[in-house]
């Protein structure tokens, strides 16, 4: 089932201008959060962007990332475990160590104690 799902988002993502009704920077109002049915299927947003189209774009942006930061992280994962299997101890010792701190914290508590040293 998730299969299809990830196909399906891929689909929208490469007949993006073909699906989206319009542009993804168009102003298809002037007013802002226009009702659903006065101005598209999803309404418009606080500029009068049309909501589906920029969903539609949206979904090029987060599977590309996605895909980016996945490959980066699998390289960078093949590359260090090779490096800890083929070295002396003490490089092992200290990759397992760095390891072992960053699985120590959650996803949120590294967003938070980045988000306090560098700023939003």
């Amino acid at each position: 089932m998730s299969i299809l799902i990830i196909m399906f988002w891929i689909l929208v993502a490469v007949f993006a201008p073909a699906l989206a009704p319009f542009d993804k920077a168009d102003m298809v109002s002037f007013e802002s959060f226009k009702l659903v049915e006065e101005a598209s299927f999803l309404g418009t947003d606080y500029l009068g962007r049309d909501v589906l189209s920029r969903i539609i774009y949206g979904a090029r942006m987060t599977l590309g990332l996605a895909l980016i930061a996945t490959l980066i992280s699998f390289t960078t994962g093949i590359i260090l475990g090779f490096a800890a299997a083929i070295s002396p101890g003490w490089i092992d010792q200290i990759l397992s160590r760095i390891v072992d701190a960053i699985m120590a914290f959650t996803s949120i508590m590294i967003a938070l104690i980045i988000i306090s040293g560098v700023g939003t």
